[in-house]
């Protein structure tokens, strides 16, 4: 799978990778898109992408419209804060989160500890049913970052944080591509005070949506 972002700090970066490796993702790549955009039909030979921003990008309009086109040719793509903020210099824009995420972008929040809440039962196989499999416990950490967020009409959401906000939610596009949105940082305490608990289920999470993905077109 390809990882995405723009973070500076190789510790952040790591973090996210070492938690995909220990939840059973055999290889990552990684790369910067801070300044530079990767090529399509380089990112569409993976089976997911997951995309999170911390730095300023230099080409957000060209980004989003590169991911964007990744989705319609069947890729799925996991956004990250912040992302999904509704800041001019980091969060996404154009038809990818006009038109093909499940939601649009939002102010961000924290300051408060939010655990996930699974409402219901999904049918079995489902994509939702996947991400949820085996995950009992996940803490956005004593900060637990996040955005507050419009769900749109299309979309499901996979579970809530318990302030009410969507915590894991998707769209999926006529191509077999879709958007998963993932309303959290996805580095943990281990590397980040504002990151997610170590101590829970994160790991399982982050893996399960990758093995949604691939398994669920």
């Amino acid at each position: 799978m390809l990882l995405l972002c723009s973070e500076k700090s190789s510790k952040f970066r790591d973090d996210v990778v070492n938690k995909l490796y220990a939840g059973g993702i055999g290889e990552v790549h990684q790369q910067d898109v801070g300044v530079d955009i990767p090529e399509v039909s380089m990112m569409v030979k993976y089976t997911a992408v997951i995309l999170f921003t911390h730095e300023p990008l230099e080409k957000i309009k060209e980004l989003s419209d590169a991911v964007a086109s990744v989705v319609e040719a069947g890729v799925g793509v996991v956004l990250a804060l912040y992302a999904i903020e509704d800041d001019q210099d980091r969060g996404l824009c154009g038809r990818l989160m006009n038109a093909l995420s499940p939601c649009g972008v939002g102010p961000v929040k924290s300051g408060k500890e939010c655990h996930m809440i699974v409402e219901g039962e999904f049918p079995a196989e489902s994509f939702e049913a996947r991400v949820v499999d085996r995950l009992k416990s996940f803490s956005g950490g004593p900060e637990s970052v996040h955005c507050e967020l419009s769900v749109r009409i299309g979309a499901s959401v996979v579970c809530w944080w318990s302030d009410g906000q969507p915590l894991v939610l998707q769209r999926r596009h006529k191509s077999g591509g879709r958007v998963v949105v993932l309303n959290a940082r996805p580095i943990s305490t281990d590397a980040s005070p504002f990151g997610w608990d170590r101590s829970s289920e994160g790991m399982r999470l982050l893996s399960n949506i990758v093995y949604a993905i691939r398994d669920c077109k």
